[in-house]
């Protein structure tokens, strides 16, 4: 499993000089309205402009080759564990009957951790408080600002995240449990014709009942999230130019350098929204990732070398007996 960290390492660099090029449209913006329109000079808003194409050409470039990087990791790192998760599955099928796909189930959340960029957007978030120090740099009082924001959205990040079930998860574990009923029951469905029976299809229909009930509470308080999030977002944009214009007439700071905190502040709220999202993606694809190889462990065979004195006491001496022990639940 140390393989795993490969690619993570790979798309951790990738994103630290994407994230460091984040700062280009501030940069520009800055040097525009503090240079070019006080100065007049085509020349240098020409060279701005075309160091500026450079650096964000460079940026999509850069999280091109980091999605890309987990992308394939996640696809390769699939397909070399397919092989050990069928052997865990066949095994597990002997001893435990019913039990089998759940293997297959981390592996999908293994490939998945990688598939939806949980970890890189995780690296972004790490860019956040640096994004936040340089808005200190420009004046204390709009790096308080954007902070104090920054820790609303994560506090409203948190609690969506606290109240939202993972209805999918409990979906498949309900219907995995119907579906046990039904196989256990299976002479009664086939004396019906292939029909289940009435309790079985009670307790299916409350089942189905309970999911869309429970889908739709879901998505309102998302919805409600959702729309707040956004409020609070554009009230700071609206706080942080006005902010900033108070700054420029008093000559605190420059127009441009007002212009640079708004967009700065944005590109470091950006990834909070999502964070507690894409840790649990992580947590529960490194959970999978030990789960095969706990797996993978439980059926290598174990040699026993049994050392003992002489026959007169009753006594057997085993040399390297192997025992191939059953897997566990």
């Amino acid at each position: 499993m140390r393989d795993l960290r490969k690619p993570v390492i790979g798309s951790a660099v990738l994103g630290a000089g994407a994230n460091l090029l984040l700062l280009t449209s501030p940069l520009y913006l800055a040097l525009i309205f503090d240079k070019v329109l006080t100065s007049g000079s085509i020349e240098t808003l020409a060279l701005l402009t075309a160091m500026a194409v450079m650096a964000v050409v460079t940026f999509g470039i850069l999280v091109y080759c980091r999605d890309r990087i987990l992308t394939l990791a996640g696809h390769q790192i699939h397909r070399t564990l397919l092989p050990v998760a069928f052997k865990i599955a066949s095994h597990r099928a002997a001893v435990a009957a019913g039990d089998g796909q759940k293997v297959f189930q981390a592996l999908d959340q293994l490939r998945n951790m990688y598939d939806s960029k949980a970890m890189a957007r995780l690296v972004d978030l790490v860019w956040s408080p640096i994004f936040f120090l340089i808005l200190f740099g420009f004046h204390p009082y709009i790096g308080a600002l954007i902070t104090l924001g920054g820790l609303s959205i994560l506090a409203l990040t948190y609690m969506q995240h606290r109240w939202s079930p993972d209805i999918d998860a409990r979906d498949r574990e309900q219907q995995q449990r119907l579906i046990d009923d039904i196989v256990a029951n299976r002479k009664a469905v086939v004396s019906t014709h292939n029909e289940p029976p009435r309790t079985l299809r009670t307790q299916w229909s409350r089942h189905v009942g309970d999911d869309a009930r429970i889908r739709q509470r879901t998505a309102l308080r998302n919805i409600q999230f959702a729309a707040l999030g956004q409020t609070i977002r554009q009230l700071l944009q609206i706080m942080i130019l006005g902010l900033g214009g108070y700054l420029a007439v008093t000559q605190a700071l420059s127009p441009g350098i007002v212009v640079a905190a708004s967009i700065l502040g944005a590109r470091g709220l950006a990834p909070i929204e999502h964070c507690f999202a894409n840790i649990g993606a992580i947590r529960r694809g490194l959970e999978a990732a030990r789960k095969i190889d706990r797996g993978a462990r439980a059926m290598r065979p174990r040699k026993i070398v049994l050392l003992s004195g002489d026959m007169d006491h009753g006594r057997i001496v085993l040399n390297k007996v192997e025992v191939k022990n059953r897997l566990s639940n």
